[in-house]
């Protein structure tokens, strides 16, 4: 299956109709970015004649890697704080390049995708590689409830606690398939409203 569709071909005057077009999409989610673009591009002869292409999204961009993946799906930052200033960091893993005098400084782990945070204070030994001792932040926890069954293509009410990220979602796939069918933001509200797809055995 593909998410790329052309609905109004590339053309003078067509400003109304891609306007129209627009205000009648329902996005589910999952729009490969990347190929649309270059789908728009090739349509518009690019390598011909001059071309420019508006990207216009209604929501979060999802960077994938080659298999259509979330690239990053837990970051976690370390990082060593002096006197409120970040005097170290490290985005790969605990082990710090620590260029300070010796003293007392904060050291802090965060979760970036849950917006989790946990921190401590330890004294460093002067310069070079430090491990922070700051433990990573617990997974955050969470419980969906909806219908055990639906009709396929329907819209149900699904209940929801948790943190709540910008990029947090309630999703409806496949059992043990990273990808996903539907979707609905949980910072939209505690009670969404989820579309079931169109396909049996979700």
């Amino acid at each position: 299956m593909t998410y790329i569709e052309t609905i109004v071909a590339p053309d003078l005057g067509t400003r109304d109709a891609i306007a129209q077009a627009v205000a009648g999409i329902h996005p589910l989610g999952k729009t490969p970015m990347t190929d649309a673009v270059i789908a728009a591009a090739q349509a518009l002869l690019y390598t011909e004649v001059s071309a420019r292409v508006i990207l216009v999204s209604d929501g979060t961009f999802r960077a994938t890697n080659g298999e259509g993946g979330p690239v990053i799906t837990d970051q976690v930052i370390w990082t060593i704080a002096s006197d409120a200033r970040v005097i170290a960091e490290n985005e790969t893993g605990n082990l710090i390049p620590l260029d300070a005098i010796e003293g007392t400084h904060r050291a802090t782990a965060t979760r970036v995708v849950q917006e989790l945070t946990e921190e401590t204070l330890f004294t460093a030994p002067g310069a070079g590689d430090v491990r922070s001792p700051c433990p990573l932040p617990p997974p955050p926890l969470a419980t969906v409830g909806g219908p055990a069954t639906t009709p396929i293509g329907a819209t149900v009410p699904v209940q929801w606690t948790g943190t709540n990220a910008d990029i947090n979602r309630v999703v409806v796939a496949i059992p043990g398939e990273r990808d996903y069918e539907t979707h609905a933001y949980t910072k939209n509200d505690s009670l969404l409203d989820l579309q079931m797809p169109f396909e049996p055995g979700m």
